[in-house]
């Protein structure tokens, strides 16, 4: 006969042995966490165990042995949110490891898992694959056997080139394994035998996916033009036309360049001085990354033509440009068309210009920070700031006071406008009013959710009759 527990029984201390059956189940549905306190026979009772699994997966470390070589436990526990790792299943018993049909399940959701399986299974091709197409890592934890077959390497570094440095010695002297995995991430050049790092072919793939690459290259390749400019350019007239368009798409709608073009750039960063003052390849590699910039000879950075390729595709990239280029308007316009916030890297003349701040704002409302001279103080340089950063922004305190007295200009009386925790907020924005000349509108009001006495808003500046 069932019985009503006591609030006592509910509220006892988690450090208390659980050992009543009906107040652990309370206990457990409530926290998973309350099993670790539950008794020896608790903790070997299917019941108990299964309604904390299914809250947490994770407390099945706390089961009795019997359990947690049950693949039903086992299998509930791994379909639980809280299981993102491998973490249940390091907790397992040895019996359940060593159950195929369950550790195919458990692989396929997480490969990492293949660490904590029975070694027979880790010699396992299908395990091992399908452990493989979740987590190509898990390549670390299969057998010497299988470190060392060729389909086996080519499905983990085809999913993650780096997986490379787990292969067998043998297959890093492979030349299809080494170009699947440079071609999947070109990093991977450097655990491929060293053969490969004279090998143009192999070289090409890996510098065309990451620049980084070209540091692993034998030092003769660091100085060859011809093969970095190869590696910076595409590979036929169809994709370079297509690479231009794309560059000229990307100025006119700051489209992202494509990643892996883009990696390419870095090569520079390898490049043999010489190469680094070779205005050819420099201008080829400001064109997939404009910051690449700062690895040029320091006379290429006052090449207005280089510049300004490097803005186009990377506004920042002013950063590394000579102090006359950045003193330049039209450098400073396609730079901050592109990047609102390559402002700060522009001279102090034009911080000081307020159109030049406003076409900053245009793409990087936040770009009103980089201001100074009279534009910091300029009432509608704060006012836009303020209103498209949705109150929120790093302006100094002084414009903050700027704009309070121009609120209060406006008809909002004095004691309705307040800072608060960096918002610039109204405790009755109802009575935030203009006058002739002059009118606030609220766009939209919200609640401090800290304070219910202060209101933040989100306000437009128009002119009245």
């Amino acid at each position: 006969m069932s019985r009503c527990l006591t609030s006592a029984e509910l509220s006892g201390s988690k450090k208390t042995v659980l050992d009543n059956k009906d107040v652990a189940l309370v206990k457990v549905r409530q926290y998973a966490g309350n099993f670790q306190h539950c008794s020896p026979d608790l903790k070997a009772d299917k019941e108990v165990v299964l309604a904390a699994i299914r809250t947490d997966g994770t407390v099945l470390r706390f089961a009795s042995d019997e359990l947690r070589n049950d693949p039903e436990v086992v299998e509930i526990a791994f379909r639980t949110v809280e299981m993102q790792d491998e973490t249940a299943w390091k907790h397992t018993g040895s019996e359940v490891k060593k159950n195929r049909e369950l550790v195919l399940k458990v692989v396929a959701r997480h490969g990492s898992t293949l660490c904590s399986v029975a070694d027979e299974l880790k010699d396992d091709p299908e395990v091992v694959l399908t452990a493989l197409r979740k987590a190509p890592d898990a390549l670390k934890f299969a057998s010497d056997r299988l470190r060392n077959d060729k389909d086996t390497v080519l499905a983990a570094v085809k999913g993650k080139g780096l997986c490379l440095k787990f292969a067998s010695d043998e297959l890093r002297a492979d030349k299809d394994v080494v170009l699947a995995a440079v071609q999947s991430r070109g990093l991977a050049l450097e655990f491929a035998d060293p053969k490969f790092k004279r090998d143009r072919e192999v070289l090409l793939a890996a510098v065309k996916r990451h620049g980084h690459a070209l540091q692993f290259a034998d030092q003769a390749f660091k100085g060859d033009k011809a093969f970095l400019l190869a590696a910076l350019t595409a590979d036929d007239p169809a994709e370079a036309d297509a690479e231009e368009n794309a560059a000229k798409r990307r100025r006119l709608t700051n489209e992202p360049a494509n990643q892996y073009r883009t990696l390419a750039a870095s090569a520079l960063e390898h490049a043999s001085f010489p190469l680094r003052r070779d205005r050819d390849v420099v201008l080829a590699a400001v064109r997939l990354d404009g910051t690449s910039l700062k690895h040029a000879d320091v006379e290429l950075r006052r090449d207005r033509e280089i510049v300004l390729a490097a803005v186009d595709t990377q506004g920042r990239a002013l950063e590394y440009a000579s102090q006359n280029l950045c003193d330049d308007l039209e450098v400073v316009k396609r730079a901050i068309a592109k990047e609102g916030s390559a402002i700060q890297y522009a001279s102090e003349a034009c911080r000081s210009n307020r159109d030049l701040i406003f076409l900053a704002m245009a793409t990087q409302p936040f770009s009103a920070r980089y201001a100074c001279g009279d534009a910091r103080l300029d009432f509608d340089i704060i006012w836009q700031a303020v209103r498209r950063t949705r109150v929120r922004t790093d302006l100094a305190l002084d414009q903050w006071r700027f704009l309070i007295a121009e609120a209060e200009k406006a008809g909002c009386p004095h004691e309705t406008v307040d800072i608060h925790d960096g918002h610039l907020v109204v405790n009755n924005p109802f009575a935030v009013a203009g006058q002739p000349g002059i009118i606030v509108t609220l766009n939209s009001i919200t609640l401090d959710p800290e304070n219910p006495d202060v209101v933040n808003f989100e306000a437009s500046l128009g002119l009245g009759g």
